[in-house]
């Protein structure tokens, strides 16, 4: 067993080996892929990104090509924007996902699990500085224009300022004023005075060379001050109090300027302002709502009569922020973040985890991986470094179940529930023209032809088809199962497939006619996994009466059958060498199974035990 069994923490839904057969990549329900060495089943990486749970704030780079999210599972992760996918991950920034990033995009300021805030390189995730002296937790981080002073404040209100000396920060004020939570912080444009907001239902603001409060100008609410945000000139501040409103203040006489009531039970846990100073923006955490003002008037910009976003109460959304050209919108929740059109609402891609990871392929140069998941994405990884290259998405409107290299590595072939199957680029991550349409319904896998001439999908229809790869002309149709077909694989010669199906049984085609050849009868529940070993003599299915069985190519007899696993089987295959069967199951174990005759003949095909 593959890792003894700690490689996932969910069902395997599949495993491939590496064209050189020194490696396989499992993919799992757990929302990762893992690859192992198969000389010694150790495991090498593990490939996964993304939040695991409770993504909570967010913020730009300056530039708008990345962007930070910070999470309740204590870490921070850096995004790409054009790609959608993480290129660092900071771990150990604490619970309230404080984040702060520089205005030169060099730096990121974090909270910490303790009572320091942390301070990053953008680029490589270094730790650069760790900003001793508070108390309790922090709660909140900034950067002051220039990078030449960080901001951090506590859960008990306390504040201190750091000054850019040489190569880090020192400290410098304590800011003393708040008795309660310090919620929000930003430092005016010219980096002469920081606003804070807290939960003793005030917003401070302080001078910053000194560490004064400016107690004259205390923007002085009824209740706590959850979130706060102000306005690029640094002229006007706008709040969100919990007696339910949100404010518009003069900075400068800390007087309201416009009192926002949106009259419903909402409770907002974020605010925003966008760069142009039009409009507000809120979001209400429990109702999964994202509201926004015109602020000029007051009046609410709707998505007919209801709010701007409405994911309903299952979608938990808990902050929303502008991008830097103020043409986008960001939310973050749950284990993700959303991109957002701000004129169509339209959704512009995610930045999260993968959802369940239902395949995985490695390129046939070994150097990258590909893996497909039921979020309609695929994500193309550098097996060196372990890093996302790039994310493809958009054209898919169900579950991703099956991908694939095709042999000269250039294209990925995917298979889906909408019913099709796609070929992408790898090279851009472009969808290509090509498609394959006309199955009635789920397409659960979808395997290139030893040439990469061919497609063979197998569906729910109760078919499966073979297509032209560079047109996507239907060549054949495969009848002859009574229930869904789950899975299929050409032979090494490419004159051969074989598919396997929800009666229980699998047949070996003539690929070229569509003839049947063999039926195989011998499972007690619907066969999910087939492959031809690399000589084509003998083929092996794995089975959802937790089971697999190796039969005789030729002759459809069954010669053996593998008992090692504790729930349905989801994968199987052979390495290229022949010398190793290949099993993954729901269980979330991988077997590997050893043969006694690398070349299999005519001899019993002997496999050691699971262990």
């Amino acid at each position: 067993m593959l890792g003894g069994g700690a490689g996932h923490a969910d069902a395997v839904l599949a495993a491939r080996f590496s064209r050189d057969g020194s490696q396989i990549v499992t993919a799992s329900r757990d929302r990762t892929a893992v690859l192992w060495n198969v000389a010694d089943q150790n495991l090498v990486k593990r490939f996964s990104e993304g939040h695991d749970f409770l993504a909570s704030s967010a913020q730009f780079f300056a530039d708008g090509s990345r962007l930070a999210t910070g999470g309740g599972d204590g870490t921070t992760r850096i995004w790409d924007v054009a790609t959608k996918t993480q290129v660092l991950e900071l771990s150990s920034t604490g619970r309230y996902a404080a984040i702060g990033v520089s205005d030169d995009q060099r730096w990121i300021v974090t909270g910490s699990d303790g009572n320091d805030a942390v301070v990053w390189d953008a680029q490589t995730g270094a730790r650069i500085a760790v900003l001793e002296g508070h108390e309790a937790v922090v709660t909140a981080v900034r950067f002051g224009p220039g990078a030449q002073w960080i901001a951090t404040g506590d859960e008990r209100g306390h504040g201190r300022l750091w000054r850019r000396e040489g190569d880090g920060w020192v400290g410098s004020a304590r800011l003393e004023g708040h008795s309660r939570a310090i919620t929000a912080m930003a430092f005016s444009p010219n980096g002469q005075r920081l606003i804070t907001s807290s939960g003793d239902n005030t917003c401070g603001q302080w001078e910053v060379a000194t560490g004064a409060e400016l107690t004259e100008l205390v923007l002085k609410h009824p209740k706590w001050v959850s979130d706060m945000d102000i306005s690029r000139d640094g002229k006007q501040a706008f709040t969100y109090c919990e007696d339910g409103k949100l404010r518009l203040w003069s900075l400068e006489n800390a007087q309201v300027v416009r009192t926002i009531d949106p009259k419903s039970d909402a409770v907002f846990t974020s605010v925003d302002l966008s760069p142009d100073g039009r409009l507000a923006m809120a979001v209400c955490a429990a109702k999964g709502t994202v509201r926004m003002w015109q602020l000029e008037t007051g009046a609410e910009v709707r998505d007919g009569e209801g709010a701007w976003l409405d994911f309903g109460r299952d979608g938990v959304t808990w902050a929303a922020r502008f991008s830097p050209d103020g043409n986008r919108v960001l939310t973050v929740g749950g284990n993700d973040a959303r991109l957002w059109d701000l004129s169509t609402r339209a959704s512009l891609g995610r930045f999260s985890p993968h959802g369940s990871v239902a395949g995985a392929d490695i390129s046939p140069d070994g150097k990258l991986l590909v893996t497909g998941s039921w979020d309609q994405s695929v994500k193309i990884w550098d097996i060196e470094s372990g890093q996302a290259l790039r994310k493809l998405e958009g054209v898919h409107e169900g579950y991703i179940n099956s991908v694939e290299f095709s042999p000269d590595g250039g294209t990925i072939l995917t298979g889906s529930d909408d019913g099709t199957a796609q070929l992408w680029e790898v090279a851009t991550g472009e969808a290509l023209k090509v498609e394959f349409r006309g199955h009635a319904s789920r397409i659960r896998q979808a395997r290139f032809s030893p040439d990469g001439e061919r497609v063979l999908t197998a569906a729910h229809d109760k078919t499966a088809r073979i297509w032209d790869a560079q047109t996507g002309e239907l060549q054949l149709t495969l009848e002859g199962h009574q229930w869904a077909v789950l899975c299929g694989q050409f032979s090494s010669d490419g004159k051969r497939a074989i598919t396997g199906s929800e009666d229980n049984t699998a047949i070996i085609w003539d690929a070229t006619t569509g003839k049947v050849l063999l039926k195989l009868a011998g499972h007690t529940d619907g066969i999910a996994a087939v492959a031809f070993a690399p000589d084509g003599s003998r083929v092996l299915t794995g089975s959802e009466d937790n089971t697999a069985k190796l039969w005789d190519a030729h002759t459809g007899k069954e010669i053996l059958t593998l008992v090692g696993h504790g729930k349905e089987l989801t994968s199987v295959g052979f390495s290229p060498d022949s010398r190793f069967a290949l099993t993954s199951g729901r269980d979330g174990a991988t077997i590997l199974w050893p043969t006694t005759n690398s070349e299999f003949g005519n001899s019993e095909f002997g496999l050691q035990d699971a262990e």
